[in-house]
């Protein structure tokens, strides 16, 4: 589905995979809901040979492969994207992943500072230079005056969500994804703002 996607996309595809964590979601599909990273780590790892292009053979705890691959093959090598913050799902993106999410935020500090510590050190572990990993970050973004109590959010118009921008870029991350819980054109036109002003400070 990845690969037929991609090819539709134009290669525009960013395949972003997780272990989970909603207990309900895996009993509404009749999943188990124990050894999560263990299972997401056998798929991750055969998720991400069978997108370069492998031929997959793995016997493992949970799964079972046999000259596994994909016809037709990925036109390209589709990049893998994985959110996490514990050891083990970070040693599992350092190994496997293309880029890395961390979320939700709404400043630099010193939380999000110790995540891409986390990541640093996870990419040191594998043998991965840290600068070959994509950094992404999730923002959540309240409407003007909204949200004040919030600890991983802001309110931030668009002069000073660029300027957040500009924090995050020093900080090393590539892109931000931004939860808007405004859901109106006005919205979404100061956070096209916001960037323009960041796109233009960068240049």
């Amino acid at each position: 589905m990845a690969v037929t996607l991609d090819d539709l996309s134009g290669g525009r595809l960013i395949l972003g995979i997780g272990a989970g964590w909603h207990g309900p979601e895996y009993e509404a599909f009749g999943l188990p809901f124990d050894h999560r990273v263990g299972r997401f780590a056998e798929d991750l790892e055969v998720i991400a040979r069978l997108l370069r292009g492998e031929t997959v053979d793995l016997e493992g705890p949970w799964r079972t492969y046999r000259q596994a691959l994909l016809l037709p093959p990925p036109s390209r090598q589709i990049p893998i994207l994985v959110a996490s913050k514990g050891e083990r799902m970070l040693g599992l993106t350092a190994t496997w992943a293309d880029a890395w999410n961390t979320a939700w935020f709404g400043r630099v500090d010193d939380r999000l500072r110790t995540r891409l510590a986390d990541l640093d050190a996870a990419c040191a572990a594998a043998g991965r230079d840290p600068a070959t990993i994509r950094r992404t970050v999730g923002i959540r973004l309240h409407p003007p005056g909204e949200g004040s109590d919030d600890k991983e959010g802001t309110d931030a118009g668009p002069a000073a969500l660029a300027d957040f921008f500009d924090e995050l870029a020093a900080a090393g991350f590539d892109d931000a994804i931004v939860w808007s819980l405004a859901k109106t054109p006005s919205t979404l036109e100061q956070i096209a703002r916001a960037r323009e002003l960041h796109q233009a400070r960068a240049a």
